[in-house]
C-alpha cells in the first residue's frame, strides 16, 4: 500500500498563488507569528507573539502578545468566570498584564470557553519599529515567560557578580 507524505504548510508567499487570475482579491493585512507553550504554576498556556502590518489609508504596524489557557475542560457558559484560582490568589493576571505594559503592550484578559485569555497590543510608528519589535519578540519568547518562575537571567546576573546561588 503506497503511502502519501503528509502535506506541508506553504512557506513563504507560496500561498498567494491560489489568488492567481482573480484580479479582486488582494492580501488586505500580514501576519507572522511565533509560539510557545508555558508553564504558569501548574497551568500550561499558548503564547503568540505576532506582528502585523495593516494597509488602510497609510500603512499601519502592530505588534501583539496573546496566550490562552490550554484547558481539556470547557466553561459550560460565559456566567463561569473562567478565572484560574492559583492564579489569581497568586496575583499573575495582574502581574503578567503590568508586565507586559512595561514594555508597551496594552489589553486585557477576555472570557473565552476555555478560561480567560490575555490580548495585547502595541501600536509601532513605522516598519523600522517593527523590525526592532521583531527582535524584543523573540527575546521575550526565549526568556521564561512572566511569572512563570525565576529568571535565567537574573539568576546568571547574580552568580557572574560572585554570589553563590541559593537553595
Amino acid at each position: 500500500m503506497a503511502t502519501r507524505p503528509p502535506q506541508r504548510r506553504p512557506h513563504g508567499l507560496a500561498f498567494l498563488r491560489a489568488l492567481d487570475g482573480l484580479a479582486a482579491w488582494s492580501v488586505v493585512s500580514v501576519g507572522v507569528e511565533s509560539r510557545r507553550v508555558v508553564s504558569v504554576r501548574g497551568t500550561n498556556w499558548t503564547v503568540c507573539y505576532k506582528v502585523h502590518v495593516i494597509p488602510s489609508r497609510t500603512i499601519e504596524y502592530k505588534a501583539s502578545i496573546t496566550m490562552w489557557p490550554r484547558a481539556r475542560k470547557t466553561l459550560a457558559s460565559r456566567t463561569q468566570p473562567g478565572w484560574h484560582p492559583e492564579l489569581v490568589k497568586s496575583n499573575w493576571y495582574k502581574t503578567c498584564g503590568r508586565e507586559l505594559r512595561r514594555h508597551g503592550y496594552y489589553g486585557s484578559w477576555a472570557w473565552s470557553p476555555y478560561g480567560r485569555f490575555g490580548d495585547f497590543w502595541k501600536t509601532l510608528r513605522d516598519f523600522e519599529s517593527l523590525a526592532r519589535e521583531v527582535r524584543l519578540l523573540e527575546r521575550l519568547r526565549k526568556e521564561p515567560f512572566f511569572g512563570g518562575g525565576p529568571s535565567n537571567i537574573a539568576l546568571h546576573r547574580t552568580a557572574a557578580r560572585g554570589a553563590r546561588l541559593g537553595r
